[in-house]
This record gives structure tokens, C-alpha cells and sequence, in this order.
């Protein structure tokens, strides 16, 4: 295929959850360890960033801004430690809404989505250790969340449920679980892409998705340095677009047709030391593909509260 890869931003610490906003027509993504909920401007290539923040209050890092689907200027913020807040980028106004059972502080929030009906999902990752990075295998969940009827176990024994994305009809939920580096259809748990199996994804773990109008799955690649995009059905791998920088953490579909992917990546690594020799980390990537009428998504929905 010949993509056109275009870095379009200047770098930031750790680009997360990118979701286009066809109401501005920009791109809302999180910097997750700048604390900060952004917005990219295609036209001037300028993102404009505001920091969350809580009185009394610490947090490592934010990992999912959404829009409300009733206003361009709220956002619900994902807290690691748990808590899901109302950002108002206006006032600077931060409100908490909701709380995970986070007692112990070892349950941290990973990415989320809204489905169609407005409703949250997102997934919970355990440790047993956070001072050793230590997980507890198979205590992840998943979770959805309703404005009215508060949160709902959806899902048990995922280990880091992290990127997901339904395909454009919305009867099928794709989820990731990063560390045992697979893929699955929620609804029957089916495995639809185990990397351990792929040896051409080796050493890369599936962060970020996001489906395609014919219901492929695209996934960015953390450590792999690349996006590869899944038959939705069978989950053959279907085609790889390599990036010049290696911790890729998610995508989606974007501009007024939905024909540009944009890529979000980190100038830090998990451990907050800079990656060193890529002068592009950290940066917002522009992916498009004019030759190929089937490089599309669709638009991705916004909470309800």
C-alpha cells in the first residue's frame, strides 16, 4: 500500500486515546503524564493543552479524555488511580463524578471508550506490587459505565485490558490485553490475534485500536514501532505501516471524511526517562492513504452523561 506518514505535532510526553471531534474538527487526545486534556488543530498543526488537576490531590497520570456528547468544552478525564471526573476546558473546572474500588491503590484505569449509546468502557488493570511494576495476572476487568446507572462489571480474567473499539455497526467489541499480547472479541472471548503467534510482531505489544468502514482492526504497536491492520473476522494480518519511532501507543480515524489516521506516540518510556535517538518520538502522526477508498472510519461516539 503507499501511505503517506506525516509527523504533525510537536512532541509531547506520552500522546494517548486519540478521538477525532467532527463537531470542531479536531483531534482530542490525552498527554497522559503532562496530566493534560489536548486538542489538535489540522489546519494550524497547533495543539492547545490544559492540565487536570485536583485539590488536595495527586495522581501519576490521565488516560482517556472524552467529549460529552451534549458539549465541546466538557470532557470525562480517567484518572489512573480510578476516578472518572468532569473537566470543563473553559473554567479549568475539575469535578469528580465517579470512583472505582481503588482501597488498596493498586488498581489502576486503562483506555476507554464510549459506545454507541454513550455509555464508558474501560478497562482496570491490578498489580501486586507497584513499586516493582508487578501485575496481578488475570485480575483485570472490564467495566461500562452509564451517566444515570453508575458502573457495571462487564468482563473478568484480563490481565491489562487496554485499547478497544466496536466495528461500524457497533455489534462487535474488540479489546486488547497488553501483556498477554492478544487481541479478543469480547462477546465470546474468542482470541482473535495472538502476537506470540505472529512472528513478525515480536517484542511489540497491542496498545491503541480502531476499526475501518469494512471492519478491520488497526492496532498501534507500544515497543513495535508500527501500526498493523487485522481482517476483523479472522484476524489474518492484513498489512504493517512502520513508524520511525518506537513506543506507538494508539490511533483512530480522522478529518472531515474520516481518511486520515492519526497516531499518537510518547517521548518518554514507562519508566520516565526520554527515548533516546528518535527525534520524532512524542510526536502526532498523520497517516493517509489517497490511492485506497477503503482507508476510512467512521465517527466514534461520545459520553452520555
Amino acid at each position: 500500500m503507499s501511505y503517506k506518514i506525516q509527523p504533525v505535532s510537536k512532541p509531547v510526553l506520552f500522546g494517548e486515546s486519540p478521538l477525532w471531534d467532527n463537531r470542531r474538527q479536531q483531534l482530542v487526545f490525552t498527554n497522559a503524564f503532562g496530566k493534560s486534556v489536548s486538542i489538535f488543530d489540522p489546519l494550524s498543526e497547533e495543539i492547545a493543552s490544559k492540565e487536570v488537576k485536583i485539590e488536595n490531590e495527586e495522581f501519576p497520570w490521565i488516560v482517556v479524555s472524552m467529549p460529552y456528547s451534549s458539549s465541546t468544552t466538557k470532557f470525562l478525564v480517567a484518572l489512573s488511580t480510578g476516578k472518572l471526573v468532569e473537566f470543563d476546558w473553559d473554567l479549568g473546572v475539575t469535578k469528580i463524578l465517579y470512583s472505582c474500588e481503588n482501597n488498596d491503590n493498586l488498581s489502576f484505569l486503562e483506555d476507554g471508550k464510549c459506545d454507541s449509546q454513550g455509555r464508558y468502557w474501560t478497562g482496570i488493570a491490578k498489580f501486586v506490587d507497584m513499586r516493582m511494576a508487578e501485575l496481578d495476572e488475570g485480575k483485570g476487568s472490564i467495566f461500562s459505565l452509564s451517566g444515570n446507572l453508575g458502573y457495571k462489571l462487564a468482563e473478568e480474567n484480563y490481565t491489562v485490558p487496554n485499547g478497544l473499539g466496536w466495528n461500524k455497526e457497533g455489534t462487535k467489541l474488540f479489546w486488547n490485553d497488553l501483556t498477554r499480547r492478544q487481541m479478543y472479541v469480547v462477546a465470546n472471548r474468542k482470541i482473535l490475534l495472538d502476537y506470540k503467534n505472529n512472528p513478525q510482531l515480536e517484542g511489540s505489544f497491542p496498545d491503541g485500536l480502531c476499526t475501518d468502514v469494512n471492519g478491520n482492526v488497526w492496532i498501534a504497536n507500544w515497543k513495535g514501532k508500527s501500526v498493523v491492520k487485522v481482517d476483523g473476522e479472522t484476524g489474518t494480518l492484513l498489512d504493517t505501516i512502520t513508524l520511525p519511532t518506537t513506543n506507538v501507543t494508539s490511533l483512530c480515524f480522522g478529518g472531515p471524511n474520516y481518511d486520515s489516521m492519526y497516531v499518537t506516540t510518547t517521548s518518554i518510556n514507562l519508566d520516565l526517562t526520554t527515548v533516546q535517538g528518535e527525534p520524532d518520538a512524542g510526536k502526532l502522526f498523520r497517516i493517509l492513504n489517497p490511492r485506497d477508498n477503503s482507508f476510512k472510519g467512521v465517527q466514534e461516539s461520545f459520553f452520555a452523561l
